[in-house]
């Protein structure tokens, strides 16, 4: 038997203030009144200082909106990309033909999120030159009436229950092996393969391959099951973050949002 495989600128403002010494005639609107010969107030300059004072108070405004934005963009430097790194954990004696005790890790890395794992499960024939075979080994139907029958592979499944039953692996319309809760960094499922044990009956150098691959997705957001193996699986979240038959739960998370 073979092991598996697992800135911004702103320029100065500069406002001038300029006068011409030519007296200004209805026929020249492009120049400037000459300032009243008593001295009295201009309205002219009056008018000129608001407008200033007005454009210097924008400005201030706009420094101050331009200064916020700036700083809420640097927010999302404060955030870090989690990782997603599943693991397989087995004991295997390949000189007894045993594994057993395969179950799914959620490794205890810095990083490391919570996740939903699912695993898919081969068991093929290789050659001596490792090329897989055509034939397909045999199962044991059932322990322990068929001893006598002629058989490959023994397989005792682990810890499996149905959707909607917390820390259990189910199958799905995919074919494929769920654990219905998502693990912690650092923690591990049930048995997924409580033990397989080789039935050898074949002299011709054939190797036994009971090949293990683990996947994980993130558990949060919960939309991130939905998007990426919900479909496939016809599984769902349910609202305890347990794995569910996706048809049930779809009509329960609508009640949940009326």
């Amino acid at each position: 038997m073979k092991r598996s495989k697992q800135g911004m600128h702103a320029a100065p403002v500069r406002i001038e203030r300029g006068g011409s010494t030519k007296r200004t005639t209805a026929s020249d609107p492009a120049g400037f009144s000459m300032p009243p010969r008593d001295g009295a107030p201009r309205p002219a300059r009056r008018a000129l200082i608001a407008a200033a004072a007005c454009v210097c108070l924008t400005l201030a405004c706009a420094g101050g909106v331009f200064a916020w934005y700036q700083a809420s963009s640097q927010l999302p430097n404060l955030f870090t990309r989690g990782t997603l790194e599943p693991a397989i954990d087995e004991q295997f004696a390949p000189e007894a033909g045993v594994k057993e005790h395969v179950k799914a890790a959620n490794p205890p890395d810095p990083g490391n999120v919570d996740s939903y794992m699912r695993a898919q499960v081969s068991v093929y024939w290789e050659d001596a030159n490792g090329v897989r075979l055509g034939q397909e080994p045999v199962e044991r139907a059932s322990a322990p009436a068929d001893d006598g029958q002629a058989y490959d592979y023994a397989m005792e499944w682990g810890a499996f229950g149905a959707p909607g039953q917390a820390s259990s692996w189910v199958r799905a319309d995919d074919g494929l092996y769920y654990w219905t809760s998502p693990l912690q960094p650092g923690a591990s499922s049930g048995d997924l393969i409580a033990r397989c044990t080789e039935h050898p009956r074949y002299d011709d150098g054939r190797r036994l391959v009971v090949d293990i691959a683990m996947q994980a997705v993130q558990a949060d957001p919960a939309d991130a099951f939905a998007a990426a193996w919900g479909p496939s699986s016809g599984l769902a979240v349910g609202p305890d973050g347990v794995l569910a038959d996706g048809a049930a739960a779809a009509p329960a998370a609508e009640g949940e949002a009326r």
